[in-house]
């Protein structure tokens, strides 16, 4: 008569805990209670389970990529700039890194614990959050140190690290409006981020403080059929075509910016001559384009590195507040993008 291995995930299920738990316990962690760390190894010493002896192995900071659909690119500027920067801080503190992407339905419908664990991650950073992104009960429940970068579920804002969007859009839009604009556009391309939807809240409060009002034809609703440059140029094609009164446009990504001046430049319009165009976002070849563009300089390089230091010291109990700097503000750089409008 054959008896059954003991592992680890039949303790875990003996226990109606997380394997995740048990290995933490088994390992000393200090994420886990005494209590529970104690009952853990009553019980696998009773079922005669040992942990094989393994050299130390490296802190494990998972980079967690969340896309809308399985298909779409995930990889734009700021989650390149982020994985530089969170890239850097773990080299330099001989911590790894490693990368798990998928579509925010899947991670909703499947053990995302679990398959951490299988990767071997102590903590996660997570891109692309939204308020749908119901997976993150699971690093609530199971207490995985986690941050949610430059995106957010309202629900956790504990581990949220980000920009004061709405802020950094109202002082750009402002600027545009200070130039003597009276018709701006605004173009964004994910109705469902936070960040970028609180950007048109900020677009939306320049013109009211400026007693300004604001066409609604000038914030054309994303197609989901496009993203990033594909958006913003054919967004920006229809827009110009059908209001040609317009003098500039704001842009939540860089990506979109790309698409837009694609546009302009396929319309025969002059930027700044005809169409001011200030983006969010500053990859290094918004300061080489032609003409160099104006922007919302949003540190993404570093605040991937504040990300992962912030969650290597939650893994460390060391810090469980979120980061604060002056930096983190976003700064508004203007180059020769913009201008006054061609009527003046």
């Amino acid at each position: 008569m054959s008896t059954q291995k003991t592992t680890i995930y039949s303790l875990a299920d003996e226990l109606s805990v997380s394997a995740a738990t048990v290995s933490r316990a088994l390992n000393n962690s200090p994420r886990i209670s005494e209590k529970r760390r104690l009952q853990v190894k009553d019980l696998a010493e009773r079922r005669g389970f040992k942990l094989r002896a393994f050299a130390p192995r490296m802190t494990n900071i998972c980079l967690l990529l969340v896309g809308s659909i399985d298909t779409t690119n995930i990889i734009s500027d700021y989650s390149a700039e982020v994985l530089n920067g969170a890239s850097r801080y773990c080299r330099e503190n001989e911590v790894e890194l490693s990368l798990f992407s998928a579509s925010r339905d899947k991670l909703n419908n499947m053990n995302v614990v679990k398959e951490l664990f299988r990767r071997s991650a102590d903590g996660v950073i997570l891109l692309n959050c939204n308020n749908k992104c119901t997976f993150i009960e699971q690093f609530e429940k199971e207490k995985v140190p986690y941050c949610c970068l430059l995106s957010e579920n309202s629900a956790f804002p504990n581990n949220t690290l980000t920009v004061d969007n709405k802020n950094l859009a109202e002082r750009a839009v402002d600027y545009l409006l200070q130039l003597g604009h009276r018709n701006i556009a605004y173009l964004y391309s994910a109705p469902n981020n936070p960040g970028q939807l609180d950007r048109l809240k900020g677009y939306r409060n320049a013109h009211t403080s400026r007693g300004i009002p604001i066409n609604e034809d000038f914030i054309p609703a994303p197609n989901r059929s496009f993203t990033g440059l594909e958006m913003g140029y054919q967004a920006a094609n229809k827009l110009l075509q059908t209001n040609p009164e317009i003098t500039a446009i704001f842009a939540s990504s860089s990506e979109l910016g790309d698409g837009i001046h694609l546009a302009c430049n396929h319309q025969g319009l002059s930027i700044p001559e005809d169409i001011s165009l200030l983006i969010c976002d500053n990859p290094p070849r918004s300061e080489y384009s032609c003409p160099p563009m104006s922007v919302v300089d949003i540190a993404n390089d570093r605040f991937g590195a504040a990300a992962a230091a912030w969650v290597h010291q939650k893994l460390q109990s060391q810090k469980t507040h979120a980061p604060s700097e002056p930096w983190m503000k976003a700064n508004l750089i203007i180059r020769e993008s913009t201008a006054p409008p061609r009527s003046k």
